[in-house]
């Protein structure tokens, strides 16, 4: 038992140090300059990623009872508030957007095509302001709010649209050829901002399916036992109180 709790614990320090790791490489890369140092920096963030795997199944195995409890709870809080899943969906699409937005920035400047700033910026802001709102959207324990739910949706209508717009304003561009703006490096940064905001948009979607199908998973959450069996400790022994 001296092992395994040593082992838990070891593994649970590994576990946070790949974490650190893997965090901050991807925030060094958004904000450091230079070719070599952001390969390096993403050399590193990709072997933390692979090691990330290993040390998470790792922890899970020493502290199964632990990861049982976790899910039990995390389960828990969903039936009492199923939005939270679309919620978290839009928030890492959020903080994903927001970790590579130099390459969006670098590409403003050097297409700059009409709206594409406007674009940039709107769907920065128009992510915070829908997490805003649907968390006003749904309360906790109460009747969807209809108004803010429709506001929603309007909302990641427009994530979509301006996303849309930027990426077909790089496809404008790229298809200008040696004559438009995308020359050199330029066409390196502009191939990184368009993977990801492709991936931004997947986000989005699945955020809309997510919010959209809410009704209906959140009746299948609701039927998970999530009671914790108590054993019977027999019947008591009789007392006798006296005068």
């Amino acid at each position: 038992m001296k092992i395994k709790k040593l082992l838990s614990q070891i593994f649970s320090i590994c576990l946070v140090v790949v974490l650190i790791v893997l965090v901050g490489s991807k925030i060094a890369v958004a904000l450091v300059d230079g070719e070599e140092l952001v390969n390096v920096l993403n050399i590193v963030s990709n072997i933390a990623l692979w090691a990330l795997i290993p040390v998470v199944l790792a922890w899970g195995f020493f502290n199964w009872p632990a990861v049982l409890e976790f899910l039990r709870k995390l389960v828990v809080m969903l039936k009492r508030q199923p939005s939270l899943i679309p919620l978290a969906s839009l928030a890492v699409s959020f903080v994903y957007y927001s970790l590579n937005l130099t390459a969006v920035s670098d590409t403003t400047a050097v297409i700059q095509g009409d709206f594409m700033g406007l674009s940039q910026f709107g769907m920065m802001l128009v992510s915070m302001l829908c997490m805003l709102c649907m968390l006003n959207a749904f309360p906790k324990r109460k009747k969807p709010n209809i108004p803010m739910v429709v506001l929603v949706f309007v909302m990641l209508a427009i994530l979509l649209v301006c996303d849309y717009y930027y990426l077909y304003r790089i496809s404008y561009a790229w298809a200008l050829g040696d004559s438009g703006p995308l020359k050199g490096d330029y066409k390196v940064t502009a191939y990184k901002a368009y993977s990801m905001l492709s991936g931004y948009q997947i986000m989005i979607i699945v955020t809309v399916a997510l919010t959209a199908t809410l009704p209906l998973y959140s009746k299948l959450i609701r039927k998970i036992k999530t009671s914790v069996a108590v054993e019977d400790n027999g019947s008591m022994a009789e007392i006798e109180i006296e005068d």
